[in-house]
């Protein structure tokens, strides 16, 4: 999630967090990899808050595919 950060409103803040520690690594992977992906749904509109669902899949301790399942807008 992309949201206003509670301790500086003039900044925003970033979120990922995953089920169990592959979650939260395949989100960080996705987010350090795709980060034009994921700004580019945003609509041009919007004040940058925004929470994304992923879906992770690994093989032998190792992320083979990532990918958005859900893109949501916050107001």
């Amino acid at each position: 999630m992309r949201v206003p950060n509670p301790g500086n409103p003039d900044r925003k803040a970033l979120v990922v967090a995953g089920i169990r520690g592959i979650g939260t690594w395949g989100a960080a992977e996705l987010v350090r990899k795709r980060a034009k992906v994921l700004t580019g749904k945003l609509p041009s509109s919007s004040h940058g808050d925004f929470a994304v669902l992923l879906r992770v899949v690994y093989k032998k301790y190792d992320i083979i595919a990532s990918g958005i399942e859900d893109f949501v807008t916050l107001s």
